[in-house]
């Protein structure tokens, strides 16, 4: 274990709410805003542990969103 502070992950839980196209629109919610909201540029990431996880920006604040699970 690393001890010390948190990253800057502000976001915890979400879900898919709809496609367009081929790219997911992954909705989260933003800890800063205190909102769901749809996660702005998301990647597919893989956490330390391994498991699969989506990570972006908040389209209205600008902070780092993270939706852990894979996106179906």
């Amino acid at each position: 274990m690393s001890g010390g502070g948190k990253s800057d992950q502000h976001v915890y839980l979400a879900s898919v709410v709809s496609r367009r196209g081929d790219s997911p629109m992954v909705q989260g919610y933003c800890v800063k805003c205190r909102a769901k909201r749809e996660i702005k540029g998301a990647v597919a990431v893989k956490l330390k542990n391994g498991k699969p996880a989506m990570k972006g920006k908040c389209p209205v604040c600008g902070t780092t969103m993270m939706r852990i699970g894979a996106a179906k």
